[in-house]
C-alpha cells in the first residue's frame, strides 16, 4: 500500500512540474514577443516627403536606422517610413507639404533634409498612414 500511495504523490508532483514548466515557457515567450512590439529607438537623417497619399514621410539615409525596425521587416525595409506622431505642438499641413510649429509657422518643408530622435513602432487605423504597419513617433526635429 505504501508504494501506491507514493506513486501518486509522484504523480502529482510530476504533474505540477510539467504545469510549471509549460507556465514558465508561456511566459518567456510572451515576453520575448512583447518586446518584439515596443517601439525601437532611431536617430537618423532623411528627407521629409509625402507619399502618394498625402500623408508626411521621411525618407532615411544611410543605413543605421534599419536596426531600429522591428525584426520581421528589417530583411525589406521600406526607405519611406510614415510620420505616426510630431513632437508635442508640431502639426503637418499636407495641402502645404509643411511641418508647422504650435503657431502655424511653417518650420519645414516637402523636401528639406531633416534629423530626427524618435522611435519606430506599430501603427494602427484604418488605414494606417501610407499603408504601411510601422510609423516614426518623433521626439525631436531639426536641421542635420
Amino acid at each position: 500500500m505504501r508504494g501506491g500511495a507514493g506513486n501518486l504523490l509522484g504523480g502529482a508532483s510530476t504533474r505540477r512540474l510539467a504545469l510549471g514548466v509549460m507556465l514558465g515557457t508561456a511566459v518567456v515567450f510572451t515576453a520575448v514577443v512583447g518586446l518584439t512590439r515596443l517601439p525601437r529607438p532611431v536617430a537618423t537623417t532623411g528627407m521629409l516627403d509625402q507619399c502618394l497619399w498625402g500623408w508626411p514621410v521621411i525618407v532615411f539615409e544611410g543605413e543605421d536606422w534599419k536596426s531600429a525596425l522591428p525584426d520581421e521587416i528589417q530583411p525589406h525595409p521600406q526607405r519611406q517610413m510614415p510620420v505616426a506622431e510630431w513632437p508635442t505642438g508640431f502639426r503637418f499641413d499636407e495641402t502645404a507639404g509643411a511641418v508647422l510649429d504650435s503657431e502655424g509657422v511653417p518650420v519645414f518643408h516637402k523636401g528639406d533634409r531633416v534629423r530626427v530622435v524618435g522611435t519606430i513602432g506599430r501603427t494602427e487605423g484604418d488605414p494606417a498612414p501610407c499603408f504601411y504597419t510601422v510609423g516614426v513617433r518623433i521626439e525631436s526635429i531639426t536641421v542635420p
